[in-house]
């Protein structure tokens, strides 16, 4: 399994899944990614063949894993375990971090696919952080790879200078 910088072969390929899995009101228009030097997007291939795609943020010694995508034919079959195991080898000394929508969340809209992608986090060795935070109506949950220490205020700063600072006023922290 390899994850490499996206390259013009699978970028169409790529957004189309992109568009496929996400909802549009949790999509972030993609040229954005291009744009902001703070996002890498990785392709996922394995002899050829292709599995997904991650869009991460570097910031300081954090490596955040913000979309993470595999295609409905490798889904359910190890794949994903795989890229995380990649990816953490490809990011040595970084603090891996990721969110996902929380399942403490009273609504039951997607409450299922929520606690398996929280699942699934924890058995490639992820931990909640001890806050949530509200973005918008949208309360995630931060995960952070063998318990790396990771503060509300770190989260948050590197969310600013990934999406703008205006993106400041949409985030709040909920104490858990």
């Amino acid at each position: 399994m390899r994850l490499l910088p996206m390259n013009e072969t699978y970028e169409q390929q790529s957004r189309v899944l992109y568009q496929s899995i996400f909802p549009r009101k949790k999509r972030i228009p993609w040229q954005l990614f291009k744009r902001r030097k703070l996002f890498t997007i990785y392709y996922i291939e394995d002899n050829g063949e292709y599995y997904g795609f991650l869009v991460v943020v570097y910031y300081k010694d954090i490596a955040f894993v913000h979309y993470f995508a595999i295609t409905e034919a490798a889904r359910s079959k190890g794949v994903g375990s795989l890229v995380l195991a990649e990816f953490k080898r490809m990011n040595p000394g970084k603090r891996i971090v990721t969110d996902n929508e929380s399942s403490r969340m009273i609504d039951e809209d997607n409450l299922k696919t929520r606690k398996r992608r929280q699942k699934f986090f924890e058995e490639n060795g992820f931990h909640k952080c001890p806050f949530l935070v509200s973005i918008g109506e949208d309360n995630y949950d931060v995960f952070t790879y063998q318990q790396a220490p990771l503060t509300y205020q770190e989260y948050k700063e590197m969310m600013v200078q990934a999406h703008g600072i205006l993106f400041r006023f949409f985030m709040k922290e909920v104490k858990v």
